[in-house]
């Protein structure tokens, strides 16, 4: 007869090595350059994966630090996505939003019920969501990026230990994936305009040389030598 402590320790390992797993797999993605929706995409699924009526959700802190922005929610109703895209956040806006300006996480056993949700829950009642655990998603200097909620469709009083472990993980590898996105952007906007400041520069100096060459070719006609001797005829200049 095998111990019920062989059992559990066995089951603790299995459950250790899938989130590894996980982490690794989302830290590849982010290796690479995954565009960051399909990354925060991955991330909801492999959440959603642990339990069939878990709903996930990822808003992203837009450039104001005033409204919460669409990221992912794979198994989320389109409408209910574009309803809180745009969110306003403050300090009784529903669970994320609340989460956003707070920077804490909040738990939410019934949104019927919860007066964080009082002025929006009907929208969130409308497609069966009842309670929800929300996150914040923090920068390394620990800024707020946005939230990782995770939705359900009946009310409950807590949250499993595996999900939380899971979650939480999830939550930070997303404040990683979402600060590599912004320093690709920054890194990509700094190069569009080197490439910018090239052309105008070789633009500038090219009409500089067809200047110089029309002034030398005027003063040919005039019988003059040229002034500008730099400029030859293959069109180079010394």
């Amino acid at each position: 007869m095998i111990d019920s402590t062989e059992h559990s320790s066995a089951a603790v390992l299995r459950q250790e090595q899938a989130l590894l797993e996980f982490s690794n797999a989302i830290l590849q993605r982010i290796s690479i350059a995954v565009p960051l929706p399909e990354v925060l995409d991955f991330i909801a699924r492999g959440i959603e994966d642990i339990e069939a009526e878990m709903r996930c959700s990822v808003l992203l802190l837009d450039p104001s630090g005033k409204h919460l922005l669409h990221g992912a929610a794979p198994s989320l109703p389109d409408e209910y996505n574009a309803a809180v895209n745009g969110f306003a956040i403050g300090p009784a806006a529903a669970s994320c939003g609340t989460v956003a300006y707070r920077g804490e996480a909040i738990f939410v056993a019934d949104i019927a019920s919860d007066p964080l949700w009082a002025n929006v829950k009907e929208v969130a009642l409308k497609h069966g969501l009842a309670a929800c655990w929300s996150s914040p998603i923090l920068s390394s200097q620990g800024k707020v990026l946005g939230t990782f909620a995770v939705y359900w469709m009946t009310p409950r009083q807590e949250v499993s230990c595996a999900t939380r472990r899971y979650v939480e993980t999830a939550t930070r590898l997303a404040g990683i994936a979402i600060e590599s996105a912004q320093r690709e952007a920054v890194l990509h906007g700094q190069v569009e305009e080197l490439r910018r400041w090239q052309q105008l520069t070789l633009g500038r100096e090219g009409r500089v040389l067809s200047l110089k060459r029309e002034v030398n070719g005027l003063l040919a006609r005039l019988g003059e030598p040229a002034r500008y001797d730099s400029v030859n005829d293959s069109g180079d200049t010394s």
